[in-house]
């Protein structure tokens, strides 16, 4: 399902990641008001476009010890988000994406919903 490379020491990266999107430890239901709901073409201008690695956190619905965080080229990232998050379809997965600054991140969810967390472009 996944592809790049797994970074297996992730726990502090993964804090990292989970802060940025939550600063403020907002119950999940209020954190889910603060993001901008977003479509696949707003991915593809706004993330892909701009940047060339990504870490994509996936996290299991159930059990923690099957989280996996991976480092991934923009073609791989580009190509997963297409295989495995379908909005028409109301599928999709729980994954985090961010770029490797971790000024923009997106989440995706198991009913193909995707939101911009953070969009803070880098500067030209």
């Amino acid at each position: 399902m996944f592809t790049g490379i797994e970074i297996s020491e992730s726990s502090l990266l993964v804090k990292e990641i989970q802060k940025k999107l939550n600063p403020s430890s907002l119950k999940p239901i209020d954190l889910l008001h603060t993001w901008e709901k977003r479509d696949l073409q707003w991915c593809y201008r706004n993330l892909i476009d701009l940047y060339d690695e990504f870490y994509i956190f996936y996290e299991h619905p159930v059990h923690n010890f099957k989280n996996k965080l991976l480092r991934t080229k923009k073609d791989e990232c580009m190509k997963f988000i297409l295989e495995y998050i379908k909005p028409d379809e109301g599928t999709g997965v729980d994954v985090t994406i961010s770029s490797l600054d971790m000024k923009s991140m997106i989440v995706c969810n198991h009913d193909g919903d995707i939101f911009s967390a953070i969009h803070n472009p880098p500067r030209e």
